[in-house]
């Protein structure tokens, strides 16, 4: 049985409907994911308008779905599930955590090490906040990598080196802040 243009543009648009808002994205989102426009997403979200075969791989892949299914009537009710993003991300910062212990407790090193883990388990959050997640967790999570890294560096140069200047330090993670802040509202336009 052959299927229209049209057939194949409307079940694409619904399928592209559904797994968006279930992935909880917005259309510029997806769009920024794919290195695409919100306006082309949105032509294709109406219908207007097809993805090439390479970015319906992408979409599918992004959705935990195959091809056939965003080309097909039959919407696939069970991608990859939010729960299982944000248990991954846990457990990706929790082996960050066990890695400071072993070193703590086999090298001996100082306490300190849990808090440089601080910086690292900021890293993780970014990186799947960069897969998985919308622009406002994106942001927390780079704001939380500044911060710990300021903190770090200040527990460091507090404990080893006895500086006791954070002025420094702090003033330097505020203005990267203000610059991350702007950076995503700039990108939002």
């Amino acid at each position: 049985m052959l299927i229209s243009q049209d057939e194949l543009k409307e079940n694409i648009a619904k399928n592209l409907v559904f797994y968006r808002k279930q992935s909880g994205l917005t259309q510029l989102d997806l769009a920024e994911k794919l290195n695409y426009s919100d306006k082309a997403v949105s032509k294709w979200e109406r219908g207007e308008s097809l993805p090439d075969v390479y970015i319906l791989t992408q979409i599918a892949e992004l959705f935990g779905v195959t091809v056939d299914c965003m080309l097909g009537t039959k919407v696939q009710k069970k991608p990859v599930k939010r729960q299982n993003r944000i248990i991954i991300t846990a457990l990706s910062m929790c082996i960050v955590w066990l890695a400071a212990t072993v070193c703590f407790v086999t090298l001996k090193l100082l306490p300190i090490n849990f808090v440089c883990a601080l910086p690292a388990c900021a890293v993780v959050a970014v990186v799947f906040c960069s897969l998985w997640w919308n622009r406002f967790w994106r942001l927390v999570s780079v704001s939380a990598l500044i911060w710990s890294s300021a903190g770090c560096i200040y527990a460091i140069t507090d404990y080893i080196l006895s500086l006791q200047k954070p002025g420094t330090v702090f003033s330097v993670a505020a203005v990267l802040q203000v610059m991350a802040i702007l950076w995503f509202l700039i990108k939002k336009q």
